[in-house]
């Protein structure tokens, strides 16, 4: 074999290598400051919203004990799982919580691996099998009808949620501030990774978009007008992509904000009822 070919393919196994180690695929940790923004506690104050006291619930993902708040509402047919955003813990979501429980429907928020009082470390597959598993709570050890469950995914959250939908049945599946893809966003913040092979991206490659287009349930997506983070353009990708029934809302908002006059909590509660009277009728 000449000497020029053997030194290109040592150069391109070489180059290679080192794109494989530094991959998002291969050292999510490298990745993890840029994309999780985690508060960590050791315990909260009483949290009453809606006059509904919050119920502390465990339960384990791929053996680390995560936490989670339940809000139970008596003549709610519905149970809305919310993935929260990169950024917090449970605790300072209680806003978002209020505007979900406006509703009628129960609530069950939880943290992450490394959010909160959740043991471990976040990473974007990680954070996924959390979701598997606060789905799996509710099935296994509320007794809740997957068609009657609706995953609320707010910015990160709406790539766990996505994979929720894609994954298990529920009856619905709500977007807040999504992405159309994770590598879009890192394009975005960070643009050399437009250069790494798709093959050592992230596992889940959290490509919403992708998913909308084999999930068959009604898909609501809310989203900011003003949004500087995650532009509009990615909540149009995601509707045009949805294959099921859908709807965006333009919210008059920026990221991960909800806007004013309760049109978010209106909007989700039309969903919700649209999708519990179906339920009911079946």
């Amino acid at each position: 074999m000449a000497i020029w070919l053997i030194v290109v393919l040592s150069i391109f196994a070489f180059l290679l290598l080192v794109a494989l180690a530094v991959s998002p695929r291969c050292w999510q940790s490298l990745y993890s400051g840029l994309i999780f923004g985690p508060d960590k506690a050791t315990s909260y104050p009483r949290v009453k919203i809606n006059n509904i006291e919050a119920e502390d619930v465990w339960f384990r993902s791929s053996g680390l004990r995560l936490h989670g708040w339940f809000f139970k509402q008596e003549k709610s047919r519905a149970t809305v799982l919310i993935h929260h955003s990169n950024a917090g813990n449970v605790y300072e979501w209680t806003s978002l919580v209020e505007d979900v429980l406006e509703t009628g429907a129960s609530v069950f928020i939880y943290d992450y691996r490394g959010y909160g009082m959740s043991e471990g470390t976040p990473t974007v597959s990680g954070i996924c099998k959390d979701g598997e598993a606060a789905y799996r709570y509710l099935v296994e050890e509320r007794r809740t009808s997957p068609s009657n469950i609706v995953h609320l995914g707010s910015s990160l959250g709406g790539g766990v949620a996505c994979e929720m939908a894609y994954n298990q049945p529920c009856g619905g599946l709500a977007l807040h501030g999504a992405f159309s893809s994770l590598r879009e966003m890192a394009a975005q913040l960070l643009p050399a990774t437009r250069f790494i092979p798709s093959v050592f991206f992230f596992r889940p490659k959290m490509d919403n978009a992708a998913r909308l287009a084999r999930i068959k349930v009604p898909v609501l997506i809310l989203h900011g007008r003003w949004d500087d983070m995650i532009r509009l353009e990615h909540a149009k990708r995601n509707l045009a992509s949805a294959a099921g029934p859908k709807r965006l809302v333009e919210l008059q908002a920026g990221h991960m904000d909800r806007g004013g006059e309760g049109v978010f909590a209106m909007e989700l509660g039309i969903f919700i009822d649209g999708i519990t009277k179906v339920q009911a009728t079946a």
